[in-house]
């Protein structure tokens, strides 16, 4: 029986293959955590609003402390979604063809 010539490119380039598809799946998990800190935010901003009407002269601890922790949430956003674009980059390199069969 003779082997297809998908079979022979695809033994050749495996590894251009896995590489990209793991790349395009860490981009996916990256961006994943914007999720995580958009509910994280949105729960620390309620919180704040809650204490704030129960204890309204402690408003700028609490605002100090609210933009303290959404700052240090939207760091780790954007050094993820750095890491998604470069992991795009990654996946979007062409793989050169060698047409020898």
């Amino acid at each position: 029986m003779k082997k297809c010539h998908c079979y022979d490119y695809c033994l050749k380039h495996s590894d251009s293959c896995l590489t990209r598809g793991l790349a395009a799946l860490g981009a996916a998990i990256a961006v994943l955590s914007g999720i995580g800190v958009g509910i994280g935010i949105g729960q620390a901003t309620g919180m704040a609003v809650e204490g704030i009407a129960r204890q309204p002269e402690a408003f700028d601890i609490i605002i100090e402390m609210l933009v303290t922790g959404n700052l240090f949430a939207l760091i780790a956003v954007l050094a993820s979604f750095i890491v998604a674009v470069k992991l795009l980059i990654i996946a979007s390199i062409p793989t050169i063809i060698k047409n020898d069969y």
